[in-house]
């Protein structure tokens, strides 16, 4: 009796609830922004017909996005999702973890909870793209995804139309990185968790709902142009997701932001209105009928459908691996967001190098302590691998690979050994007394020479090795020579021309 109190409890309270999409407030936002759309378009027809079209609200469609949004709320007063929502436990796990007996809170202002809000919101869309893209193409996960996809009409409860299973692996992967980011605000930015809200909803959450998120599971097309669709997902891009059309397939996963999609290839932007059909169906584009007529069929289906995938994959082995994949191709989002890594990633390097008590008095120890100058070296050599894997399929013979990356290492290391030569003689010129052991060695031009170019400091053969004068960091373009480059020399294609 309790359960079943708090369930119509949850159910009465949702369209009040500023959490949530469908909330009164938030469908009259909707209503307004749609009449002045409605007028900017020349009136068609009545507002009421023009909003609410008979053949969408009264499809049968619409009928099984009620019945999961009761099945939902159901689910939640079970407690189902929120036994695998905990970023705040893993926050504090964190906090715990590193903070140790000395931790001083830092001090909380309204700006730096406004940061933790946008750093949050930013995290769990990440998240939302790659939990939102694995159900998309992992096929023991898509026919669980398969029901939200097979709504043939969209409205705005279609946001409802979801098989438990779906959310509790989102909120799996958003407890682990939403956890890590809110235990490193506690530990640098603010002594608590908190975040804006507005009506007890995280504050960017509030301004999406309100400035028409329930247009997105909508028959309203609304497009932001060209160069907004590249930073925020329109609701025709999301429509566009819901599309039959082969062209239309496995894009646009993003839930507020297309940055995700730019950056790993997925993003589609529409040049004008495109006519949509939506729902299921196969690799060529056919529509296929409802798979889920009922209620028991949408939440129980997908099991079946799903071992049958992985079944099939088992029985299939490793067959289809043997044909010969085509050339991979990165994207400029990509190589945007490589870039953005690895830049982060030299920061951390230099934040590290920074800490020294030699340039900062050891206020700044701990950087050093938890080793993020290493651990971000493996990273930069991790993610050049990457890239250089790439420059291999596009190579295509190991004598042109090694050329170009000979030539690339080249392109750093001359000016780097130039510019030690010349920075050396003049700091050297100056103040002798801050060239010292263990930070410089004072080699012939001779031995400089060639143990730069032929990047052997590291190998002296009988002895410690050798700083390049003050040039330490020269060390890193050994392991990059050996480790990621031997990540794309894997990667090389046999040829004749080998």
């Amino acid at each position: 009796m309790e359960t079943l109190q708090s369930f119509f409890a949850a159910t009465l309270d949702a369209p009040f609830d500023f959490n949530v999409r469908y909330s009164i407030f938030y469908l009259t936002c909707t209503v307004l922004i749609a009449f002045g759309i409605w007028k900017y378009r020349g009136s068609p027809g009545t507002f009421t017909s023009w909003l609410l079209p008979k053949e969408v609200y009264r499809h049968r469609s619409n009928l099984l996005d009620i019945k999961l949004f009761f099945a939902s709320r159901l689910f939640s007063v079970l407690g189902v999702f929120g036994a695998v929502f905990f970023p705040t436990t893993v926050a504090f796990g964190l906090l715990a973890k590193f903070g140790g007996a000395d931790y001083a809170p830092p001090e909380t202002t309204w700006m730096r909870i406004a940061i933790v809000t946008v750093i949050v919101v930013v995290v769990s869309d990440f998240c939302k793209y790659w939990a939102h893209r694995a159900h998309h193409e992992w096929r023991a996960l898509w026919p669980f995804h398969a029901v939200h996809h097979s709504a043939d009409v969209l409205t705005p409860l279609t946001v409802q139309r979801v098989h438990p299973l779906e959310p509790m692996i989102n909120s799996l992967l958003m407890t682990l990185f939403v956890g890590i980011a809110q235990g490193l605000t506690l530990y640098f930015l603010v002594g608590e968790l908190s975040m804006l809200t507005i009506g007890g909803a995280n504050a960017a959450y509030f301004i999406f709902n309100t400035l028409g998120s329930n247009f997105r599971h909508s028959h309203i097309w609304i497009s932001y142009g060209r160069a907004m669709e590249h930073i925020l997902i329109s609701p025709a891009q999301h429509q566009i997701h819901h599309s039959v059309a082969v062209k239309h397939h496995d894009k646009n996963y993003g839930s507020i932001f297309a940055i995700w999609d730019w950056m790993f290839g997925t993003l589609y932007i529409p040049e004008s209105y495109e006519d949509l059909t939506f729902g299921v169906s196969d690799a060529k584009g056919q529509r296929r009928e409802q798979p889920y007529e009922t209620l028991g069929a949408a939440l129980f289906k997908p099991f079946a459908e799903s071992a049958e995938n992985v079944l099939g994959m088992l029985r299939k082995g490793r067959s289809s691996g043997q044909a010969k994949a085509d050339p991979a191709r990165m994207s400029q989002g990509f190589s945007l967001w490589l870039d953005a890594l690895r830049a982060g990633a030299a920061l951390l390097v230099l934040f590290g190098h920074m800490a020294h008590t030699r340039f900062t008095g050891g206020e700044y120890q701990f950087l050093r302590d938890w080793n993020v100058a290493s651990d971000a070296v493996a990273v930069f050599f991790v993610l050049s691998g990457v890239v250089i894997a790439y420059a291999a399929e596009r190579d295509g013979t190991l004598g042109r690979y090694a050329f170009n990356r000979i030539t690339r290492i080249m392109s750093v290391l001359i000016p780097a050994l130039m510019l030690t030569l010349v920075f050396d003689a003049v700091g050297t010129s100056v103040d002798m007394s801050a060239y010292q052991a263990p930070y410089y060695h004072d080699v012939s031009l001779a031995e400089f020479l060639w143990r730069g170019l032929t990047l052997t400091n590291l190998w002296t053969g009988t002895g410690d090795w050798v700083r390049l004068g003050t040039n330490g960091p020269i060390w890193s373009l050994i392991p990059k020579g050996l480790a990621s480059d031997s990540l794309g020399i894997s990667e090389v294609p046999s040829s004749p021309a080998l």
